[in-house]
């Protein structure tokens, strides 16, 4: 369904360890912004629900909701670390231009024209708040509204 690389997977434990949500699941949905093309977001779920589909990699549980799930079939979340950018990136072979929202008060600016690694689908979204939390570079276009030192919208 969804694979996570072992520098995300560390990535997400270390945020799930500063939020106290260990144990917590890392939701994955698609979300229509009103554009052609919808954006694939993470949040941090305490709980999930019995219509999720749920899978286990690298320790970390993914859920999605059904009608995300054909969205998201084959994605791959990793994490990039570099002088240029910091934050999370999926790799999506579903959805040409990729997308990542980091699930309630903002948008990361991937999909359209953000900086993105390799390949379609892909999404480097970083900055005061990358996806799933996360705290990074300021990424190329847009960034997070959740984030170490930025609320969370959860």
């Amino acid at each position: 369904m969804i694979t996570v690389t072992p520098a995300a997977a560390a990535k997400i434990g270390d945020l799930f360890r500063e939020q106290d949500t260990e144990g917590a699941s890392l939701r994955v949905f698609v979300r229509s912004n009103g554009t052609e093309q919808p954006q694939v977001g993470m949040a941090i779920e305490p709980e999930p629900t019995d219509r999720d589909e749920m899978v286990e990699t690298e320790g970390i549980k993914v859920v999605v909701d059904a009608e995300s799930l054909p969205f998201v079939i084959g994605s791959e979340i990793d994490y990039l670390d570099s002088m240029v950018q910091a934050g999370f990136t999926i790799r999506n072979p579903n959805l040409a231009g990729g997308g990542c929202a980091c699930g309630g008060g903002g948008a990361c600016g991937c999909g359209g024209g953000a900086q993105a690694e390799a390949g379609a689908g892909a999404c480097a979204c970083g900055g005061g708040g990358a996806c799933a939390c996360g705290a990074g570079a300021q990424a190329q276009a847009g960034a997070c509204a959740c984030g170490a030192d930025h609320g969370h919208a959860h």
